[in-house]
């Protein structure tokens, strides 16, 4: 897995399950794979041509975007979102 790409309005039965979505978010920081906040679910939805909603996306292969994917990087390191994605480290050289 390269980066996951969440729904800025996930379901609440996605929040609610707490030992799922902050195991997700744990596991990512473990194996250092961003966390982004992005988009809506419907948007998810229409990119991947599926229905009902999406709330998150895997990305495991982006071969000829690699432009693109570091380019998100970029400006999701500089977002709110990242700086609460680190919120709980202990150390800002963790």
């Amino acid at each position: 897995m390269k980066c996951i790409i969440l729904a800025r309005n996930m379901d609440s039965e996605v929040m609610t399950e707490v030992p799922l979505f902050y195991h997700l978010r744990e596991e990512c920081m473990n194996r250092d794979i961003p966390l982004v906040h992005a988009s809506t679910k419907r948007l998810l939805s229409r990119a991947l041509e599926k229905f009902p909603y999406t709330n998150f996306v895997g990305l495991f292969f982006f071969q000829g975007f690699e432009d693109i994917y570091r380019n998100m990087i970029q400006l999701w390191k500089t977002s709110d979102s990242y700086k609460l994605y680190h919120m709980d480290q202990k150390s800002l050289f963790a």
